[in-house]
């Protein structure tokens, strides 16, 4: 810095010019105030042994006592430099063979450092008869160094109030679990600008122990101080005494300056290498909450005013933060007890409500045994949160029902779904179906529009047939999903938007995974709470009741009235294996309605599916049914697909979907 260079400057020009070897420049520790500590050293040649880095003023006042006083030149600002003579010892400081002259520098009654120019074997200090030169340079010396600790302390007053605005901004309504997280980010600050080795709380309990170490903060490598430390009154009886009964502040520059009443605190906190400390009772009203405590390990120091006065500044605010605590903590403890005589008194009622709640508020869903019934739970578990879903199932099972359900009864329901069959848009046309495009982005574009995702902004977007999103858009969906930032077509402006995803497929996406088709991190992204949707066949004791809802959906419509359906005939649809699930029996409720004359249900075709009969093995059963169903429409439909007559449409599939199990099932056909 500009200071150093010129002492630096000003000391080789005082060692030229008195005819020095070597010059150490001294000033008072500026924290500490007990100490001297070598600032500069400059060499020109070789007096011999060097002195120390460091003179406690205790070890100097021999030899300040034994230098005259009219004889040490002093200054002191406004001092013009009178004509003294400048002493010379050789009296056994430093080396016997060298002579060292000492300058002191003082501002009134205050010391501020020394100068001590050392004269090797052969060199001597030279006769002074004119020293107006000297002693003005050694003014403005004297001066630099008042500026510099006038700097000093207006930099550490700026420093300490700046970490007492950080601390105390931090404490500003934390909630409870940040508490001890903001006091120790503090304790770790003050601790690094008071320079001493460790911060600690201890906390005061009600019962044996009377403390332990809650938070703490080392500057050593490795911290020996071990999490959750026991402080007994045993092992600390006089500091114990004096804290917590007393509530004094203590502080001592050596544990050697404990009182021999203190023998068994000295054993202990020698045994964790404490050489001096500082101890601040944390304590509010009539409650001590506990200890504040500072200490150094590597050597001992001394705890000036300034130090006391700040660290209980911020011993106050730590009071007050763990007091925040203790009281938020005792709420929590009673709201805790007041939940548990509500719940021990609500607990009779409690499967009583969710029956109800299963029954009755899900209108569209139809059915009350165990696998729907936990679908229905799972709806009421994710719906009131934002986490993204993933409905799986079979194709007809219901599972835009059930996203429908799930947006339902969460906090968007103000707000519409909408929807996004990914697997019925040509992958030319999803990315602007799902982000939009600007004006001019592509030929035809003659307006802006908005895409799926703004449209949905604050709702639900239900991304049906997710399985069929390509490739190369799964990137960007995955970065909505992570940023919720995305661009239209043709437009560099970023759009941000606030959407909830509900995602559904028919394919094991976990095997397109491993094939190469499908994105592993969009997965994990999508699948943050998954739903599997059972087939109807495994929901044999819904089919009943479903077939009661179609029949009174259907029958209004083609203006009949159906009131009686024989057991026979929900037995027989019942026993079906429903390859098509809720879609399929719905449009055989249908057909029976066109053909029933009567007020009673009449069957299309009622006989049993094969594969209720006899199936060993219901896996190759249905493989072999789903085969032989879908060859017999392609043959039927001449191979057509796609189309009014396709046979997509004869199946009440998706045309991707269909194409899937075609290459899935190894059937052969010209497909058209």
């Amino acid at each position: 810095s500009v200071l150093n260079t010129g002492i630096n400057l000003a000391m080789d020009h005082y060692i030229s010019a008195l005819g020095a070897d070597e010059g150490y420049f001294y000033l008072l520790d500026d924290l500490q105030k007990d100490r001297l500590v070598c600032r500069h050293h400059r060499k020109h040649r070789d007096a011999g042994e060097e002195l120390p880095d460091e003179l406690s003023t205790e070890s100097m006042d021999s030899v300040l006592n034994w230098l005259h006083k009219d004889n040490m030149l002093e200054l002191t600002p406004g001092d013009r430099g009178h004509k003294r003579d400048l002493f010379k010892t050789d009296s056994g400081f430093g080396s016997p063979d060298v002579t060292y002259l000492f300058i002191q520098s003082r501002t009134h009654q205050d010391m501020l450092g020394l100068l001590v120019l050392c004269y090797g074997p052969g060199s001597s200090c030279p006769e002074i008869s004119e020293t107006d030169d000297l002693l003005s340079s050694l003014q403005v010396l004297t001066n630099v160094v008042v500026h510099h600790n006038i700097i000093f302390e207006n930099e550490s007053r700026y420093r300490f109030e700046k970490i007492l605005r950080e601390i105390s901004k931090q404490m500003i309504n934390p909630s409870p679990d940040q508490i001890d997280s903001c006091i120790n980010k503090g304790l770790k600050a003050i601790t690094e600008f008071f320079d001493v080795d460790r911060g600690i709380i201890f906390q005061r309990t009600p019962k044996k122990p009377i403390a332990i170490l809650t938070h703490a903060y080392s500057r050593l490598s490795p911290n020996k101080l071990p999490a959750n430390l026991n402080i007994t009154e045993a092992d600390y009886p006089y500091l114990s005494h004096e804290h917590i009964v007393k509530r004094r502040i203590t502080f001592w520059n050596s544990i050697n300056d404990l009182p021999k009443q203190a023998r068994k605190d000295w054993e202990n906190l020698n045994k964790w290498g404490v050489k001096s400390s500082l101890n601040i009772p944390l304590t509010a009203g009539d409650h001590t909450y506990g200890t504040l405590t500072f200490n150094t390990v590597k050597k001992e120091t001394r705890w000036p005013r300034e130090i006391i006065g700040r660290a209980t500044v911020i011993g106050e605010i730590f009071t007050n933060a763990l007091a925040r605590k203790y009281a938020d903590e005792a709420l929590q403890n009673s709201l805790n007890e007041i939940k548990k005589l509500k719940d021990q008194l609500e607990s009779e009622n409690t499967y009583l409500q969710k029956e109800i709640k299963l029954s009755h508020n899900f209108d569209e869903i139809v059915g009350d045994s165990c696998a729907l019934k936990t679908v229905l739970l799972k709806i009421t578990q994710c719906a009131p949160t934002d986490a993204a879903v993933m409905i799986s199932g079979e194709t007809g099972t219901g599972k835009e029902l059930v996203a429908r359900a799930v947006h339902d009864k969460s906090r968007r329901n103000k707000r519409p779904m909408i929807k996004v069959d990914c697997g019925s848009l040509p992958a030319t046309l999803i990315e602007r179906e799902l982000f939009g495009h600007k004006k001019g982005a592509f030929t035809g574009a003659h307006q802006q529009q908005m895409g799926r995702f703004e449209i949905a902004n604050g709702g639900t977007l239900f991304l049906d047939e997710i399985g069929e999103l390509p490739l190369e858009l799964q990137s960007k969906l995955l970065r909505v999903l992570q940023d919720g930032e995305f661009e239209r077509l043709g437009d560099p402006k970023t759009c941000k938007v606030d959407v909830r995803i509900i995602a559904a497929t028919n394919r094991d996406l976990e095997k397109e995974i491993q094939e190469g088709r499908f994105r592993s991190d969009l997965w994990y992204r999508l699948n943050v709470f998954p739903i599997i949707i059972p087939p109807l066949r495994e929901r044999k004791k819904d089919i009943p009741k479903l077939v009661h809802w179609f029949v009174n959906k259907h029958a209004r419509k083609m203006g009949k009235r159906i009131t009686k359906i024989s057991e026979e005939t929900l037995t027989s649809l019942s026993n079906r294996y429903w390859a098509g699930n809720i879609r399929e029996l719905e449009n055989t409720i249908q057909r029976a309605l066109i053909i029933s004359t009567h007020d009673r249900l009449e069957l299309f075709d009622d006989r049993p599916s094969p594969q209720a009969e006899a199936a060993p093995s219901p896996l190759k059963t249905l493989e072999s049914v789903e085969r032989k169903h879908i060859q017999a429409v392609l043959e039927q439909t001449n191979g057509r697909i796609y189309g009014p007559k396709g046979a997509a449409v004869i199946l009440d599939l998706n045309p991707s979907t269909l194409r899937f199990r075609i290459k899935k099932l190894g059937i052969l056909k010209n497909i058209k």
